[in-house]
């Protein structure tokens, strides 16, 4: 039985690794976009909102903050709490994006044109950053769906809090990396 314990553990570290590594290999995608933005950094895309990139920044820190505190809750054996954290985290993620597209709304109000190079730059960059935040955010609201239909992880099995907080902070780590680059710099 010890062995069977050990390989579950073994697969299990194999199993992080490699979501690191894809987690890695996501991040060439930001790191090549923001290299474009620096390339068109001679034009002006319009009138940003500082304030709601502010706003977003926020979110999406309070957002990870709680799914981090849900994953440690889980690890305690406290479903409940992990319940209740990766939900408002969830919801926190989903105010995130909708600002994201009410800042789209405002360039389109200032009639920004698309094609501006440094405008195709921004809108390229902040789309690709929901599409992570929708699926990330999908992994934070569908792993406590799991845990109640499975009848709640263990202190030992909660990978896919795991696997969801994991790639909910990647995505909020990406969102303040382009905050500095298109709102700061």
């Amino acid at each position: 039985m010890a062995m069977q314990g050990s390989s579950q553990n073994g697969n299990l570290r194999a199993i992080r690794g490699g979501f690191g590594l894809f987690l890695a290999a996501e991040s060439v995608v930001f790191v090549t976009l923001i290299a474009a933005r620096y390339l068109t950094a001679g034009g002006n895309i319009g009138p940003y909102s500082e304030w709601l990139g502010a706003v977003t920044t926020a979110l999406i820190i309070a957002s990870t903050l709680l799914a981090r505190t849900g994953r440690s809750a889980v690890a305690r054996g406290n479903n409940p709490a992990m319940q209740s954290r990766l939900k408002t985290g969830f919801w926190l993620g989903v105010a995130a994006v909708a600002a994201v597209l009410l800042q789209w709304i405002l360039l389109a109000q200032h009639a920004v044109p698309v094609t501006l190079p440094t405008a195709e730059v921004y809108y390229v960059l902040t789309g690709i950053w929901m599409a992570f935040a929708i699926v990330a955010g999908f992994g934070l609201y569908a792993a406590p769906v799991r845990g109640r239909r499975i009848g709640g992880y263990t202190v030992d099995n909660h990978w896919d809090v795991d696997a969801s907080t994991y790639f909910w902070m990647f995505t909020c780590f990406g969102w303040i990396v382009l905050y500095v680059v298109l709102y700061i710099l």
